[in-house]
């Protein structure tokens, strides 16, 4: 939990000290908003010469793909220094551009590098639902308070991350409280490997008070005032590290993200406890949950079960250990393994066309068989001249002695 309690619920808390509870209804009658038609419109910077009301063929276009009937005028509010501040329909808050006093980096990103094609593959390489909707967000589209979606980054899904979450996925993050665009990649590394060595060794699924025993989550390193998070190993001096050689970097993973909607969050019919937040929160210290003595005993025996070399996150995140522990589906795995078989047919395809290419290139280099004859004459009627010389002159010495 927060140092600070939050309410999850399904209103967007976009904004500083903003509760969800608030963010549809808090400020509306106050004097920061003013009637422009039959719409209320934010003037935080405190001019209305900027405002403008927009409407089309009475719709709207929304963050979710389609087309909303607009109940009320759809309003912008803008300043000539900062561009769209808001948009508001109807009682909604959707923040379009840097709001004043909190932003976050990933409304301020590089243009997306995914594209369509790469989206489909992405969806059948790691067997994403047909339940979960995905889509590309475009380039004015607000990230961090999308609209009924949540953005995730496709390089988490290279680690494990799998749509519908796993219950295990699920809880912990729901409990963590940040939303799932906000964590940097190494967190998912150490999460999903967490997971996995429990499964593995025959523990069931890690509480989030065993994940907090062992690592902490706060504000990314490079994050600023971004949002981003990462995750932190506890004590890795004196107990060695839990999940074995997670990199300290990762430069590029920003670059493809998408947004999904419809049942990400878990399966169909599966009644989630506690919702995970889709907006993305203000990095705050969180407040570490302490795991029970038993929970710990639990950590222990997993280091002896699974020794630290298989613990090392590229071994630990393999597609056969994430079937054994549920984390992917058996199609899935059947299909890794198909490719897994082919990749290792194309080397040994490889070494065997290698080996006779070298021995092609051996005979090209070797003398012509003519000349080679020639050579090993010449060299059989050397060695038996010098052996006939050197009798010869034995003999000679012989006489003349």
């Amino acid at each position: 939990m927060l140092d600070i309690e939050s309410d999850y619920s399904d209103s967007p808390r976009a904004f500083e000290e903003e509760s969800a509870s608030e963010s549809s209804t808090a400020g509306l009658e106050s004097p920061d908003f003013v009637e422009v038609g039959d719409a209320e419109v934010s003037t935080e910077y405190g001019s209305t010469s900027s405002v403008k009301v927009v409407e089309v063929n009475g719709t709207q276009p929304s963050t979710s793909g389609h087309r909303a009937e607009v109940t009320e005028t759809s309003v912008l509010v803008a300043h000539p220094g900062e561009g769209v501040l808001t948009v508001v329909t109807g009682r909604q808050r959707v923040p379009m551009a840097k709001p004043k006093g909190l932003a976050f980096e990933v409304d301020f990103l590089e243009p997306n590098a995914l594209n369509e094609t790469e989206l489909a593959k992405i969806r059948a390489e790691f067997h994403i639902s047909e339940s979960v909707v995905m889509r590309i967000p475009g380039p004015l589209e607000s990230l961090s308070n999308p609209y009924s979606e949540v953005v995730f980054f496709t390089n988490a899904f290279k680690h494990g991350l799998r749509l519908p979450l796993r219950h295990s996925v699920q809880k912990i993050l729901a409990q963590i409280g940040y939303a799932p665009g906000q964590f940097n990649m190494n967190f998912w590394i150490t999460l999903l490997g967490m997971i996995t060595a429990f499964s593995m060794a025959g523990e069931g699924e890690p509480s989030y008070e065993q994940f907090a025993h062992l690592y902490s989550v706060t504000r990314a390193k490079s994050a600023d005032q971004g949002g981003w998070v990462q995750s932190n190993c506890l004590s890795a001096g004196q107990r060695g590290h839990f999940v074995v050689g997670v990199p300290s970097s990762q430069k590029t993973w920003r670059r493809r993200r998408v947004l999904v909607f419809g049942a990400w969050e878990s399966a169909l019919g599966v009644i989630v406890e506690r919702h995970i937040p889709t907006t993305f929160q203000t990095v705050v210290s969180l407040k570490r949950p302490i795991a029970t003595k038993k929970e710990v005993e639990i950590i222990e025996r997993i280091r002896s079960k699974i020794a630290e070399e298989e613990r090392v996150f590229r071994t630990l995140l393999d597609f056969g250990n994430f079937f054994k522990v549920g984390l992917i589906s058996e199609a899935e795995h059947a299909r890794r393994q198909k490719e897994k078989e082919e990749e290792q047919r194309r080397k040994m395809a490889g070494c065997r066309a290698m080996n006779e290419a070298t021995r092609k290139w051996l005979e090209s280099r070797a003398p012509p068989e003519e000349e080679e004859g020639r050579l090993t004459k010449a060299k059989d009627e050397t060695a038996s001249s010098g052996r006939g010389g050197f009798c010869a002159r034995g003999d000679d010495d012989r006489l003349s002695s």
